[in-house]
């Protein structure tokens, strides 16, 4: 219930703004569930949310070379949404880690 919660926050940040501002503050309740001794509940709580920021899996395109090729703002909303998934798959393995390292 808590997960689908957030994943329902995370899809209606419309704005690359509010899901980088989202980001932002995720960031700032892992290092401070992390700081000093880390904080089982604060840091699944930072977990959840990251996991729920997650893009579900897509299949990928067919190389047959079928399609409109992107525009500009395309390509770069792509690569900032691309950005923001690296960064969040790279919080959820860091506190994967610290999980598996205290508990």
């Amino acid at each position: 219930r808590r997960l689908n919660k957030a994943q329902v926050r995370w899809q209606t940040s419309g704005s690359w703004k509010d899901r980088k501002s989202r980001l932002d503050v995720l960031k700032a309740r892992l290092r401070d569930a992390t700081s000093g001794e880390p904080d089982p509940v604060a840091l699944r709580s930072v977990l959840r949310d990251a996991v729920a920021g997650l893009a579900p899996p897509r299949t990928k395109a067919s190389e047959s070379g079928h399609g409109d090729k992107m525009d500009n703002e395309s390509i770069r909303r792509l690569r900032e949404t691309a950005a923001l998934q690296k960064e969040l798959r790279r919080m959820v393995c860091q506190m994967l880690a610290i999980w598996n390292d205290h508990w």
